[in-house]
């Protein structure tokens, strides 16, 4: 499914191996992702120059009053990323603009 999905929103929360590696894999083959991040997790130093929405978790009463504003940047990055996916950056198209992997 991670190489299938129109779009993915990854969870960098938590620093979860798996989730980083499935990442790479849609980086690799330059297709739609959003990330998010609980703000209390430290953006991983390859992707902290990409855009990532940081989601305070630290209290009920600091996120429930932010919910709108993070769905609404959600909602931004995704129509932006499905309106031209090969626009979106990320470590590989940087470093290596014209690689796309096909499956």
């Amino acid at each position: 499914m991670i190489l299938n999905a129109k779009l993915v929103i990854a969870d960098l929360s938590y620093h979860n191996p798996n989730v980083l590696y499935e990442l790479c894999l849609r980086h690799a083959c330059r297709l739609p992702t959003v990330q998010l991040i609980r703000k209390v997790d430290k953006i991983p130093f390859d992707l902290e120059q990409f855009r990532t929405i940081q989601v305070d978790t630290s209290s009920i009463f600091t996120m429930v009053p932010n919910l709108q504003t993070y769905k609404t940047e959600i909602a931004s990055q995704v129509r932006a990323v499905l309106k031209d996916p090969d626009s979106v950056d990320n470590p590989l198209s940087t470093y290596y603009p014209n690689l796309k992997i096909q499956f």
